[in-house]
Parts: structure tokens; C-alpha cells; sequence
């Protein structure tokens, strides 16, 4: 009989030991997550607070922007949040191992819109450029993007329609419609995860489908068609004197239609990049202000080992459009 009560107390003490840390790990969650609301919801009244003097443009050095005071280590009850960027700098390089990391809000206008960019021929220059591959292969990822889109078995010449998916263990069928996730990508015939990891900095779903010229990466003007030397100009003109972007110095364009008349004032700006200014302007792919914005926030809880990461894309005026949160180790 001690035996058996013995064995009994065992199990009971192990089965409640067992509950109570599943209790424990939901409890943490649940602080994480009202952590993370709250690094939205600071990104969110910080955005709001800047567009009550309303500006022609957005751009890098404007407090939604760079704000290391308003969004690193922000206390929240006994946890802490930061609102971080995406690693990559303005020129649209990687950060060097060991670099500082930068706190802001992201406008996804400064990236290209999957859904809504009208020219293939964009696409295909991001993809050559961010992951550093053939045409035919970027032609290819392009082509298999409109396959997956478009509602019919017509397949483009480098693409893939259903029978290919199905063919594929275990089978798929493309989803016929506009992209939902970033994520779905890797579904798509040669997005190899290298190449996914390589461009996901520089494509959105959730912008109005132009891009602003204040803000975006030498790699998305390159993209969009603007020659080498203008894309040094450009940026440059950006920077302002301590050739830094997100610092108080940087200039801005306020005018589309005088931003070859202002690169003209600040350098020599020959015919053959005014020309190739105006064709890409032309396009109507370009803008100076930005609709939609996101915030990554990292939560954390004080003694504790587990964090959550929270992406929220949010428009001009707080409404919350996209949410995705993960789980991790800190």
C-alpha cells in the first residue's frame, strides 16, 4: 500500500508540476503579446504625432523614421519592447556583422508592390539585382509570379501553371489571385529560400503601388530604371553634407516635377540623366509621400527566455491591416 501511494504521489506531483509550467509559458505569452500591442500601438502614436503638421513628403530623418529615444528598450510593466528596422541600410547593403542596429518605423513605400507594379521588366531588374542572378532566371520567377496569379493553364514562357504543381510531392495548386503573403512566394517554381531571404527586404503587398523616391533603396531605383550615375545622385542629394541618411542634415524632394532642376542646382546632372529621370517619372511609379507603414517590435519579459517578434502594417491614419507575431528564445 506505501508502495502504491507512493507511486500515486509521484504521479499526481509530476502531472501538476507538468501543468503548472504549461500555465507558466501561457502566462509569459500572454505578457509578450500585450508588450508587443504595445510597441505597435508607440509606433502607431508616434507616426499619428508627426502628421499633425502635415508635410508634402516623407522621408529617413523624420521622427518615425529614426527614433532611437522613442522606440530601443521601452519599459512596459516588467517587460520591454523595441521597434526595430529591417537590416539593411538606406543603399540597400546588409549590415556588417556586429553593426548597431537602428530603431524606426519602415514606410513600405519605399519598396516594390508584387500585386501592383505594372512592369514585369521591374520585377526582373529587382530580382538580377537584390539576389544577384541571371535574367533568364529572374525572367523566369517573374513569368512563374503571373502563372500563379492569373486564373488560366496559359503558362508564360519560363512560368508554371497547375499541372506542374500537382506534379510536385506533395502537390499544390497555385492560387490563382493576387499574392496574400510574402511567405506564399516560396511556393512559387525557382524561388529557392536564398533568393526569397535575398529580396525580402525590398518587396511589400501592402503599399498604394508606387514608390517614394525620399526613401527607397539604390537597389528599388535601380529597379524602377534609373541609370547608375543618378541613382549617386539621388542618393546622395539625400544624405546632405555628412553623407549619412536618417540624420538631421538629410534633404528631402518636395516636388517631383523640380527634382531634376534641384539634383542640377546640387551637381551636374547632364541631359542624359534629366532624360532618363523623366522617362521613369513618366511611368507613374513614383511618389514623395508614403500611405502605408510598418513596425517590427521585439517583446521581451524581465528573467525570462522567451520573446516574441511582432510585424504590424498599419496606414496613415493607425488602422491596423496586416498582423504576424512568432515565438522565439531571447
Amino acid at each position: 500500500m506505501l508502495i502504491l501511494i507512493t507511486m500515486f504521489t509521484l504521479t499526481v506531483g509530476y502531472t501538476v508540476r507538468q501543468k503548472f509550467q504549461v500555465l507558466s509559458r501561457l502566462e509569459v505569452r500572454q505578457k509578450l503579446r500585450l508588450v508587443g500591442e504595445a510597441g505597435v500601438q508607440k509606433a502607431i502614436y508616434v507616426l499619428l504625432k508627426f502628421r499633425e503638421k502635415p508635410l508634402p513628403f516623407d522621408a529617413l530623418n523624420q521622427s518615425w523614421s529614426r527614433n532611437e529615444p522613442a522606440f530601443k528598450e521601452i519599459q512596459v510593466g516588467d517587460g520591454t519592447f523595441s521597434v526595430i528596422l529591417e537590416p539593411a541600410t538606406s543603399a540597400g547593403k546588409p549590415h556588417a556583422s556586429g553593426e548597431a542596429l537602428q530603431y524606426g518605423v519602415m514606410d513600405e513605400e519605399r519598396k516594390i508592390n508584387i500585386n501592383l507594379i505594372k512592369s514585369p521588366d521591374v520585377l526582373r531588374n529587382l530580382f538580377m539585382l537584390a539576389a544577384s542572378i541571371t535574367k533568364d532566371d529572374a525572367q523566369g520567377l517573374v513569368d512563374s509570379i503571373r502563372d500563379w496569379e492569373d486564373a488560366d493553364d496559359d503558362t508564360f514562357p519560363l512560368g508554371a501553371e497547375s499541372t506542374y504543381y500537382q506534379s510536385l510531392s506533395p502537390g499544390y495548386i497555385p492560387r490563382n489571385g493576387k499574392v496574400v503573403t510574402l511567405a506564399e512566394l516560396q511556393w512559387i517554381k525557382g524561388m529557392k529560400p536564398g533568393i526569397y531571404q535575398q529580396i525580402l527586404s525590398y518587396i511589400t503587398l501592402d503599399s498604394a503601388g508606387q514608390v517614394n523616391l525620399n526613401t527607397a533603396s539604390r537597389t528599388v531605383l535601380a529597379a524602377l530604371g534609373f541609370l547608375p550615375s543618378l541613382c549617386d545622385k539621388i542618393l546622395a542629394y539625400r544624405a546632405g553634407h555628412d553623407k549619412v541618411e536618417g540624420t538631421a542634415d538629410d534633404q528631402a524632394f518636395d516636388e517631383l516635377s523640380t527634382v531634376p532642376q534641384v539634383l542640377a542646382n546640387e551637381s551636374y546632372l547632364n541631359d542624359n540623366d534629366r532624360s532618363n529621370f523623366e522617362a521613369v517619372a513618366q511611368t507613374g511609379t513614383l511618389t514623395l509621400k508614403s500611405h502605408f507603414f510598418s513596425s517590427r517590435v521585439i517583446a521581451r519579459v524581465s528573467h525570462k527566455i522567451q520573446s516574441l517578434r511582432v510585424t504590424a502594417v498599419f496606414d496613415e491614419k493607425g488602422v491596423i491591416k496586416r498582423w504576424e507575431e512568432s515565438f522565439g528564445v531571447s
